[in-house]
């Protein structure tokens, strides 16, 4: 009897052992590099630092606030990393981020986070599953190409790459293309420069055209945009040259730099009453515009006081 009770005594130290043992490598990696960002007001994962883990576990605050991004080439080219976890605290990924991690097979990315900027998991070759949340309000140029995910035929609907409800990529050769319904984001660059694209419908679930995403687009004539969209981005129709009309919906509250520069074939263009902020040379170069017809009486003070830049000294512009 007292040998079972020194064995079943044994028995419970070494699973309390493991527990503990598991608890520990469960928890935040340890050895990462944080700086503060004022602008985020929290910390950001800068380095991976003295980290040897091979599953990254970023904690969800450090220094007493909350660890908000992961920065700029935080863990490029780490060929050690095999999975990474993000808290709900990070909002941001920014460029370069996980780029060519070429074990990283897993990333948990979670319901907080709104912007994933260029080339944030570029070339990690072993990334075969990617989940985004709905939360996602922007995809940067590139995010996931050279992945597993992006090089799998089957991920591919019509020659568009879909993850979750974004749109991450188009394939160069489209001549239409009718975005699926419920698709919340276009990623930035995802037309870039596809001459063959002739025309495209984009459904009301998208509120934003990121920057460049049509940048380049020769052959682009017709655009179906939606009333509920709100942003076009830097540059976005930029080069749109065989464009001849674009009506910009009454929704839309912001049309950023040069987001139509190059466009020579749009003679006339309305401006309504919704757009409160109006990047630079948000026509310029578009050498065929005579009349821009702005619904507002005045010149509204978000609107940037150069956005005429680059427009001919013949085009009329129409107040009220």
């Amino acid at each position: 009897m007292k040998h079972l009770k020194i064995i079943t005594l044994s028995l419970f130290i070494c699973l309390l052992c493991v527990l503990t043992l598991t608890s520990c490598e469960d928890g935040p990696s340890e050895g990462l590099i944080f700086t503060f960002s004022e602008k985020l007001d929290g910390y950001v994962v800068a380095k991976i630092g003295t980290c040897t883990d091979t599953d990254i576990v970023i904690p969800s605050e450090y220094d007493g606030k909350k660890v908000v991004a992961v920065g700029l080439g935080a863990f490029l080219q780490n060929d050690k990393i095999k999975s990474v976890t993000l808290p709900d605290s990070i909002v941001y990924i920014d460029q370069f981020a996980f780029a060519e991690c070429e074990n990283l097979t897993k990333v948990v990315i979670p319901n907080s986070v709104e912007r994933i900027d260029n080339h944030a998991f570029y070339g990690c070759t072993s990334l075969e599953k990617i989940t985004l949340p709905d939360s996602i309000k922007s995809v940067g140029r590139g995010a996931f190409d050279d992945t597993v995910y992006y090089h799998t035929a089957d991920n591919w609907e019509n020659g568009v790459l879909y993850i979750g409800k974004h749109l991450v990529a188009a394939d160069v050769n489209l001549e239409t293309c009718t975005v699926k319904d419920g698709t919340l984001t276009i990623a930035n660059s995802a037309f870039l420069s596809h001459q063959k694209l002739t025309q495209i419908t984009i459904p009301s679930s998208v509120t934003a055209i990121d920057s460049y995403t049509f940048n380049g687009c020769t052959g682009l004539t017709t655009i179906d945009l939606p009333s509920s969209l709100t942003v076009v981005g830097e540059y976005a129709f930029s080069g749109c040259k065989s464009l001849t009309a674009f009506t910009v919906p009454s929704s839309v509250t912001t049309l950023e730099k040069g987001a139509l520069r190059y466009c020579h074939g749009l003679t006339e263009i309305t401006i309504p009453e919704s757009v409160a902020t109006v990047g630079e040379g948000v026509f310029e170069k578009c050498s065929a515009l005579a009349k821009i017809h702005c619904s507002t009486s005045s010149q509204p003070a978000g609107w940037h006081t150069e956005w005429t830049k680059g427009l001919p000294e013949t085009t009329e512009i129409i107040w009220g």
